[in-house]
């Protein structure tokens, strides 16, 4: 028996014992949710050498990194398959396997492991990993690097034999290749809908409810379409958008952004409002970033019954339900200087959650100096676009805004706008203002001229102090001037409107680390009216499992203090949450109260229990119950409500969603997915000519699947070689899946690929696969008519050109090995430091036969061969 196999052999059963004790173990894991913002792309090394350098994970903030199931397979040899609420692993080279326990329960401890699932992927803690291992597997969090040392792993992946001709520090993830996003002229929606229907004793008839939601590419545009239908109204939204990117541009600019149809109105601070409405808006602004210098307004797309709770900074702000235009709202949300980070908590009525992140920057808007920016905006108010709904809660019909802004210097930047209202009266406004971003805070000066009127002073501050105490605290000033001056922001009233003034203070407790502050102080000035003064005080606290909220506001003309408290906890797998308004002083009168509960019963079954008070309505007291069920196709609910005027109320409802499958011309039914991810269009296929198209003469390949999402694992290509794959929109790293291909000769042209698709877009993906051999040969040192094998050589593959193609160094007994070498003309090279390269000979080099015959090797002069 040879050295290297009686080796072998010592850690085989080395493996064994280590098998039989561990093989035992079980693993339980807690529910940890999704946060888009702990996302990070990880390089992993095995050993000392890198397998993965773009592996998609998440790391928390309490210093936890969770890893995607798919990858691990060919980059570490793990095999992981999910089953219900249990993931069986197995680790290939050493037999090793475990059983993990996939518990739905909430983390509550930061010591115990966690999982979490996305869209694309089940996560597991590498905590895991490590107690499988008995390793201590170190994450450098600087150089986003993992590194695992242990001999129970082995990567299927750029084997040991195959070294990187240039070892270097990518700054990015490495791909062979990136297909960038793609518009069509048109794709199939994929669309979330609900159908409910009701019953109400006190009318006693039905109603019904119809909700779509549509995410679609049209005429190369990005396009969505809400629409909403019971007996009496319809309402329908649709809006078409679109940026092109100028990679030239640095800072806030952009190309050109503009979107068509159902639009948000821009705000700024005397003149235009937030508003909704049919329009066009066209801008070089780049859309991700916010121009209102003081409040915005943030929506997200939802079906009925939804539940949202916004966090700015890891703070509560509200909580919103979906409205009848199919969306959650928060209006007039503030913001503060610098880097504003927003949750956006979703919560579906049949156990859906949901977490989707915003970051708006403010104090970092100024324009370089010579850059130019614009804004213009056509809006009706009155109607939208598919249909003439009324919007009465706007303050004017139609307008026409336009805005200009020049970059002065570094931190100086002028504005000057246009407004044009058509309404009761038709008004026209010329603004014009200075923004000065520093490090002492941003600044900005309005000042504005409604024609044939008065005019209209602004001047407001954003910026940070340390003064106050250990922790910063952000300051908000506002102060707004008015002289016969009124419109969107500033409506038309009785008595005028002469001067506003706001301050806000936000900042933590620096004793209570979980526990912040939130002070707003207004203050408003009338024509023949006493001045208003409202205070508002609030209180922020974030627990393991929940969040606490509670604010007092006094109005001086009400002459009353309410207190306005919201709380939510986790219990296990059950999320409950409260709210209450009240008058804490004098008559301690209760405005309202609603409580909701909801919770699992199995894993097909989820309950909603709900509870509201409010003594000013009819039906004092409201008690409501949900119950679904839940499958593979769609979602079943049946709802019962009672109150306490003896009224009672049935529904049942179906929801899910819809998609088409162009190249199997098969409708998906799936359940609600809040899908906010787009699809890839993926075709593969024998490049027998090498020119990456599919042409007469190449052969599709059927069955093939695919790597990088645990959703792909049911996915195979057609007897067209093509499939249709969900994808992320942060990106995708796709791979073919060598064990699903018939041949194992078959080697893609590109083993990576960065995709990337937006909501409701399908981006193509070709995929030339290529027929490779395989080159083997023995390696020897002759001295005085004596051979023995020459170990630790450099072998290179060359092309006719001279560059290198392939390398790896040969074996203790001089043999060497190329796996997946494509078809071509190669000449070998020999590189050893040691040896004389005149006395280096090789053997049996591959004759051409019918396996290889396109291979010719010619070797260099002062090399011997051996046939």
């Amino acid at each position: 028996m040879k050295p290297r196999f009686r080796l072998q052999a010592v850690l085989y059963l080395c493996t064994l014992l280590f098998t039989f004790n561990v093989s035992a173990a079980n693993y339980t894991l807690y529910h940890w949710p999704v946060v888009d913002d702990d996302f990070v792309i990880v390089n992993v090394k095995l050993n000392g050498r890198s397998v993965i350098s773009d592996l998609e994970g998440y790391y928390t903030q309490s210093g936890r990194l969770l890893l995607p199931i798919s990858p691990l397979n060919n980059a570490l040899g793990i095999d992981l398959q999910v089953k219900n609420n249990q993931i069986n692993g197995v680790i290939k080279k050493s037999d090793l396997t475990f059983t993990i326990a996939k518990l739905e329960d909430k983390v509550h401890s930061d010591d115990i492991p966690i999982w979490t699932e996305d869209d694309f992927d089940h996560y597991i803690d590498l905590q895991v990993i490590n107690t499988v291992l008995n390793i201590d597997a170190d994450f450098d969090y600087t150089l986003m690097q993992l590194s695992l040392t242990t001999n129970l792993l082995e990567s299927t992946q750029n084997k040991t034999s195959i070294l990187p001709l240039i070892r270097r520090q990518f700054t990015s993830p490495e791909f062979d290749i990136e297909v960038a996003d793609q518009f069509q002229r048109i794709t199939y929606p994929v669309t979330d809908y609900s159908l409910t229907s009701s019953y109400l004793s006190r009318l006693e008839k039905s109603k019904s409810l119809l909700t779509l939601n549509s995410y679609f590419d049209a005429f190369e545009h990005q396009a969505q379409f809400r629409f909403n239908k019971n007996e009496t109204t319809t309402n329908q939204f649709i809006k078409l958008a679109k940026s092109y990117e100028n990679s030239d541009q640095e800072g806030l600019l952009t190309q050109l952004h503009y979107e068509l149809g159902d639009i948000q109105s821009q705000r700024d601070p005397l003149v235009m409002n937030f508003s909704q409405g049919r329009g066009v808006y066209l801008s070089n602004i780049n859309p991700n970033t916010s121009q209102s210098f003081s409040t915005i307004t943030i929506e997200e797309a939802t079906l009925p019954g939804w539940l949202a709770e916004l966090y700015r900074n890891g703070q509560f702000v509200a909580a919103s339900e979906s409205t009848d235009e199919n969306i959650v709202r928060f209006e007039d949300v503030e913001t503060f200087y610098g880097n504003n980070v927003f949750e956006i908590r979703l919560y579906g009525p049949q156990g859906e959650q949901l977490t989707k992140t915003r970051k708006i920057s403010v104090g970092n808007t100024a324009l370089a100096p010579g850059q130019m920016s614009y804004q213009v905006e056509l809006l009706d108010s009155t109607r939208n676009l598919l249909n003439s709904h009324s919007n009465s809660a706007t303050s004017f019909g139609k307008s026409i805004s336009g805005n200009v802004s020049y970059g002065l210097s570094d931190t100086l930047t002028y504005d000057v706008g246009f407004n044009y209202f058509q309404g009761d009266e038709n008004n026209r406004y010329l603004s014009t203002g200075l923004q000065s971003n520093s490090e002492l805070g941003s600044f900005k000066l309005v000042g504005a001229k409604q024609l044939d009127h008065g005019a209209a002073f602004f001047a407001g501050y954003r910026g940070e102090t340390s003064l106050f105490s250990e922790e910063s605290t952000n300051i908000n000033f506002e102060y707004s001037h008015l002289n016969q001056f009124n419109s969107a922001v500033f409506l038309k009233q009785t008595s005028a409107l002469k001067s506003r003034a706001s301050l806000s203070l936000n900042s933590r407790f620096t004793t209570f680390e979980n526990l912040s502050w939130t002070l707003r102080f207004l203050n408003e000035k009338r024509d023949r009216k006493e001045t208003r003064q409202f205070t508002q005080f609030g209180l922020n606290a974030s627990y393991l499992g929940g969040n606490w909220s509670s604010r007092f506001q006094y109005d001086n003309l009400q002459n009353e203090l309410i207190n306005q408290s919201y709380w939510s906890m986790d219990l296990g797998k059950w999320h409950w949450t409260n709210s209450v308004d009240w008058k804490p002083f004098e008559d301690k009168e209760l405005l309202n109260y609603r409580s909701s509960l909801r919770w699992p019963q199995s894993s097909n079954m989820f309950n909603q229990t709900q509870l509201s008070y409010n003594p000013r309505s009819a039906a004092k007291l409201v008690l409501g119950h949900q119950y679904t069920y839940r499958n593979d196709m769609f979602n079943f609910s049946f709802t019962g409500q009672y109150d306490s005027e003896d009224e009672w109320l049935i529904s049942l409802g179906i929801s899910g969603t819809i998609s088409f499958d162009k190249f199997n011309n098969d409708i998906n039914f799936l359940p609600p997915r809040s899908l906010s991810s787009g699809q890839l269009a993926v075709e593969t296929f024998i490049d027998k000519n090498k020119n990456g198209i599919f042409d007469t003469q190449d052969q599709a390949i059927a069955g093939a699947s695919f790597t990088g999402n645990y959703l792909w694992k049911d996915h195979q290509t057609n007897s067209n070689g093509q499939v249709l794959l969900p994808s992320s929109t942060g990106g995708q790293i796709l791979s073919l899946d060598l064990m699903s291909l018939s041949n194992p000769y078959y080697q893609p042209a590109n083993n990576r690929i960065k995709t990337s698709s937006h909501r409701g877009g399908v981006t193509n993906i070709k995929i030339p696969v290529n027929i490779v051999n395989e080159v083997e040969g023995t390696i020897y040192y002759t001295a005085n008519n004596k051979t023995k094998p020459a170990s630790g050589v450099s072998v290179l593959l060359l092309d006719g050109e001279g560059n290198i193609q392939y390398e790896t160094i040969s074996e203790y007994d001089g043999y060497y090995f190329f796996p997946k070498v494509k078809a071509g003309e190669y000449s070998i090279k020999l590189e050893q430091n040691q040896f004389a390269v005149d006395n280096l000979i090789t053997k049996k080099p591959p004759r051409e036969d019918s396996r290889a015959r396109v291979w010719r090797y010619y070797y260099f002069e002062r090399h011997r061969t051996s046939r």
